[in-house]
């Protein structure tokens, strides 16, 4: 994976792939997400739809 983008639709597999294993896992309704964090203390937080794809907020 370039640039460790990601994209609306990516399974959750390609994320660990370019992210690594999160450092938090939390679920709600049926959805999951992940938490990274870096050395700097900058937090990213990736969402994932019922079928365990990216899902970007705003975008169906």
């Amino acid at each position: 994976m370039l640039k460790k983008q990601v994209h609306s639709g990516m399974p959750r597999s390609d994320v660990e792939s370019a992210f690594g294993k999160p450092d938090r896992i939390s679920s709600r309704n049926g959805r999951t997400s992940y938490h990274y964090r870096d050395s700097d203390g900058n937090t990213r937080q990736i969402d994932f739809d019922e079928y365990g794809c990216v899902n970007i907020k705003g975008r169906k």
